[in-house]
């Protein structure tokens, strides 16, 4: 969906490229399309180390082991992203997020009351709304969930469904 893919060189010709970012959809495409027309997957032309993905609920646990196969031993990391922003990511084995809180608010309108997202309580969903530089109090619409504790807060799990 208007998706730029760039072709590095490949590893038998020098080239370097560690890193591929895009949708868990298109990288899995784009796979299958290479393999119909070379007979060969990313991973025997390219020295892959790690996939960013985003835009697809449950990527972890969903694309993880199917581009995996295709990409070769590479760590695939989950990305929160709209036009927006770049909201967070994946930082741990988990199929969790990590929020950006160096560079957005984040709120949470839960069914009683809003809160500010790291107040969220265990197990509990709501409305996420984003202040972003040009969007102040901007209501995404994802569904959230506190899921996880760590030292600096829960992590979060995104319903990637609208409310």
């Amino acid at each position: 969906m208007g998706e730029e893919i760039r072709v590095h060189k490949p590893k038998s010709q020098g080239g370097e490229h560690s890193h591929n970012y895009g949708r868990g959809l298109s990288l899995d495409r784009f796979c299958t399309i290479l393999e119909k027309e070379t007979r060969k997957y990313p991973r025997d032309i390219w020295d892959v180390k790690i996939l960013y993905t985003a835009s697809v609920a449950k990527i972890y646990s969903k694309y993880k082991p199917i581009l995996r196969k295709m990409y070769g031993d590479v760590s695939v990391v989950e990305m929160y992203t709209a036009t927006e922003g770049a909201f967070g990511q994946q930082m741990y084995e988990y199929p969790y997020w990590r929020p950006n809180y160096d560079l957005y608010f984040f709120e949470v309108e839960t069914d009683r009351e809003t809160k500010i997202l790291y107040e969220l309580e265990r197990d509990e969903w709501g409305k996420l709304i984003v202040s972003t530089p040009l969007f102040p109090r901007y209501r995404i619409g994802d569904l959230v969930e506190a899921r996880v504790r760590t030292n600096s807060g829960f992590l979060v799990e995104i319903s990637h469904g609208r409310s």
